[in-house]
């Protein structure tokens, strides 16, 4: 499920990646690579909405 949040990033979807990081974060049990890096994206995310700064939003 975090691929698809990276995809929905890439194309400038952060309110809609975020809510796909939210649900990919509920489904982790164990701690593994991946839900270290969707916490770290939803804390960076958290920090500040324009992030990264590189992709355009899309309306």
């Amino acid at each position: 499920m975090n691929q698809i949040a990276h995809f929905q990033l890439s194309a400038g979807e952060r309110k809609l990646a975020r809510e796909t990081f939210e649900k990919a974060k509920g489904r982790m049990i164990y701690p593994t690579f991946d839900a270290e890096l969707v916490r770290l994206y939803l804390r960076r995310m958290e920090q500040d909405p324009n992030w990264p700064s590189w992709i355009p939003v899309n309306p």
